[in-house]
């Protein structure tokens, strides 16, 4: 699992700026975009950062995690570390994300670092509104996986994305539901009510 660690040196968002699209709403239900990104640090120095992609990435001992969220609405950000040992909220308290500000998770000055070689997944999911079960599933604290991993699809499957009518602000909307950013390759992602995107590690020693 992730644990907090100190960073070193101030951060820099410039990669996850760009357009902010006005939000939606189909079937009276907010249509929720936000760019997402996880910057992976070493020995806790921002100049060292590179940015994780959504698949595969390795992650060596001495690397630690930030998690960058800038969403075009106020929204509630959840950010959930999996392995196959259990599933822990790394947010409990420090949900809000304001609208077209970049938040940092956990702060400008801390990040997660893995505490033990595993395969390590990160789960960020951005909602319009409170998710209560989510809130509900780490009540008391961490839980199974197999807890976790049914919650995760359902959210999954229950996430629709709204057929767009014309081109869109960014320059259209591909198979996987998101417009591209204009900056350092991330992307503009969107849902319907909320976003989910997972993200995979490898720690290695």
């Amino acid at each position: 699992m992730l644990s907090l660690k100190k960073a070193v040196s101030t951060v820099s968002v410039v990669f996850l700026t760009g357009f902010i699209f006005p939000s939606l709403v189909v079937a009276d239900e907010v249509v929720v975009r936000a760019k997402i990104g996880i910057e992976i640090i070493k020995d806790g120095k921002k100049d060292s950062g590179r940015q994780a992609g959504p698949i595969k990435n390795s992650l060596s001992p001495n690397e630690s995690l930030m998690v960058h969220v800038t969403p075009e609405i106020d929204a509630f950000v959840y950010i959930v570390n999996s392995n196959k040992k259990g599933a822990e909220l790394l947010n409990p308290n420090n949900q809000l994300a304001k609208k077209a500000q970049t938040r940092i998770f956990p702060t400008a000055n801390q990040s997660y670092k893995p505490d033990g070689k595993n395969e390590e997944f990160i789960t960020v999911i951005i909602s319009a509104g409170e998710q209560t079960k989510i809130k509900t599933l780490f009540a008391s604290g961490s839980v199974s996986y197999e807890e976790w991993k049914q919650l995760e699809e359902d959210l999954l499957k229950k996430r629709r994305i709204p057929k767009p009518e014309g081109p869109s602000p960014g320059g259209g909307i591909d198979m996987g539901g998101s417009v591209r950013g204009l900056e350092g390759g991330t992307r503009t992602s969107i849902g319907m009510g909320w976003i989910v995107k997972r993200y995979k590690f490898n720690v290695e020693n």
